[in-house]
């Protein structure tokens, strides 16, 4: 069912990783188009027939070879095996990159956006640790690649690691482009630092936000970054919001010890699948 005039790539997660980032690096090549609104979520709620299909056609730009969907959706649930075959019905050639964290610090940050955007209620430790939650399922990531692995060839995979990304940008996207059969391109000065995807808590009068439908409030926000100078929309973020609270040394441990064989596991058994620059090796 795959378009013939392009290849898909799938940023499948995680959450809280950099996935903001890496798409908009990728969407400035000028042979890719980015979904639009970049997380489309498709297959992670549909089937994949001729109505969902025409639907997601559209969301990509006709002219581009390489399609890039960004929805880390697909790796915070634990029906990752049937959104897996989903996206293999779509492309059974595309490519799936997952960029990893600290699970434990992952988790943290994964809570509380869900608190800022008035979708989770639970105290942290309770919340995290739930086998339900995106929070647990999303830094469980041996757990979501085995799944995708039972459907794509390990060849197709990369994984990548967070601090390597951000430490080595421009290496590593290179390397990337390289993976995904892409011209290398050169990323023009403070390109690497256009775009921050940070967690963050409402505050003073916007409290109130917390309580309204995020659909609704990324609609006005992409509406008013439309209109208003980059400089306006950050002095109105900086003023309507503030930073999440600090992951402390017992939280974290208490954490670290919930992700840490299946961590151990991702390391072991897809050692092959990371894309590491030369300078990590080091």
């Amino acid at each position: 069912m795959q378009n013939v005039k392009a290849r898909y790539t799938y940023l499948v997660g995680a959450a809280k990783s950099g996935t903001t980032k890496l798409a908009d690096l990728l969407d400035l090549h000028p042979d890719v188009s980015l979904a639009k609104g970049k997380e489309p979520d498709t297959f992670a709620i549909h089937e994949v027939n001729e109505s969902s299909l025409q639907q997601y056609d559209a969301l990509f730009d006709s002219t581009s070879s390489v399609r890039v969907d960004a929805s880390t959706s697909y790796t915070e649930t634990s029906d990752t095996v049937d959104i897996a075959n989903r996206l293999f019905k779509v492309d059974p050639t595309a490519k799936i990159i997952y960029l990893v964290r600290d699970p434990a610090k992952r988790a943290w940050s994964s809570y509380w956006h869900y608190i800022r955007n008035g979708v989770e209620r639970g105290e942290p430790l309770e919340a995290i640790s739930s086998p339900n939650s995106p929070h647990f399922n999303g830094s469980c990531y041996y757990q979501q690649l085995s799944a995708i692995a039972e459907v794509f060839p390990k060849t197709q995979i990369r994984v990548l690691f967070f601090e390597d990304f951000v430490n080595n940008t421009d290496e590593v996207f290179q390397q990337l482009l390289t993976f995904l059969s892409l011209s290398p391109v050169e990323m023009q000065h403070g390109e690497t630092e256009k775009t921050k995807n940070k967690s963050y808590q409402w505050r003073g009068a916007a409290s109130v936000l917390k309580h309204i439908n995020p659909a609704h409030i990324q609609r006005v926000t992409k509406f008013l970054k439309s209109v208003l100078p980059g400089q306006v929309i950050a002095s109105i973020k900086n003023s309507a919001t503030k930073p999440v609270p600090s992951l402390d040394e017992q939280t974290y441990a208490q954490l670290h010890v919930l992700f840490e064989e299946d961590f151990c596991k991702l390391q072991s058994e897809f050692a092959d699948c990371f894309l590491v620059s030369q300078n990590w090796k080091k």
